[in-house]
């Protein structure tokens, strides 16, 4: 006798995140909490503040420059720090609330080299790879890509295949790790490329 379980409802995403993976669900997602639908801002910061526009989306997808080796970006990198930095500092986020995802060490090193001693010596703060964020969840997710070459791509999937679509796992799982808010860093060129890809 065999016996499966489908996951439908779902307590951790906002709506507008768990729309990107629901289709990869036979059942699709139900958001389980009011919480979950809110569409006011995803945090309070002062009109004047230059990352004031992000706190209107929950998805956002932030186009960055090539610019490093094949597992760096450093523009990216610059990028990811800077929100995490200005996000804790003014205080509409504790260290605990925000994390950085990337598939690569070096990206990893070179995020850290700008993010301040407040972040960098919290031990609640989490700047790691997807595999290491299995099983966690963080307000604000900030997924640094790094991918410069359509080739890259499948240096950092998993995908499985059923009859129903093909799932990268470690892509299913990165937006999943969010609550309020995913913020993408990518190269959208070749992101975009990787699709129609062959060697």
């Amino acid at each position: 006798m065999e016996a499966y379980g489908q996951l439908r409802d779902h307590y951790r995403m906002h709506e507008d995140i768990a729309s990107l993976i629901s289709r990869h669900y036979r059942a699709g997602l139900e958001a389980a909490l009011d919480a979950q639908w809110d569409d006011g801002l995803v945090y309070d910061l002062p009109r004047d503040h230059f990352l004031q526009p992000l706190a209107h989306h929950r998805v956002l997808f932030i186009e960055t420059p090539s610019d490093g080796g094949p597992k760096r970006n450093e523009k990216e990198a610059l990028i990811a720090a800077t929100i995490a930095n200005e996000l804790v500092e003014a205080g509409v986020v504790e260290p605990r609330d925000i994390g950085i995802i990337t598939p690569f060490r070096a990206q990893i090193a070179a995020v850290k080299e700008h993010l301040r001693e407040r972040l960098l010596d919290n031990e609640d703060f989490i700047i790691d790879t997807v595999e290491r964020y299995q099983g966690d969840e963080r307000k604000i997710i900030i997924f640094s890509t790094t991918i410069s070459d359509a080739r890259q791509i499948r240096t950092i999937q998993s995908v499985a295949e059923d009859e129903v679509s093909e799932t990268d796992r470690k892509l299913l799982v990165c937006i999943s790790r969010a609550v309020d808010q995913l913020i993408i860093l990518g190269n959208s060129a070749a992101l975009g490329r990787s699709e129609n890809y062959r060697e």
